[in-house]
């Protein structure tokens, strides 16, 4: 099965959030990955593969202000 999937991703500060898998789709279901917040650091030092792959290299940039520009697309 090939899947075409488009994800969006939000930087957000000093906030503390649990994720609620209640809301996943049924696609989603048949996924077995586990849903949860990463910290910058936790992604840049993961050994898991992330997607995008430059993933890990965005977030210092991101968290040092507000992003003045339009919405960043990464391949």
């Amino acid at each position: 099965m090939q899947i075409d999937s488009r994800e969006t991703f939000f930087v957000l500060r000093d906030v503390v959030h649990q994720a609620d898998p209640r809301g996943r789709t049924e696609l989603e279901l048949l996924g077995a990955e586990p849903h949860r917040w990463r910290s910058a650091a936790e992604v840049a030092d993961s050994a898991e593969t992330f997607a995008p792959a430059e993933l890990a290299h965005l977030p210092p940039g991101l968290l040092a202000g507000p992003w003045p520009g339009p919405p960043r697309f990464v391949g």
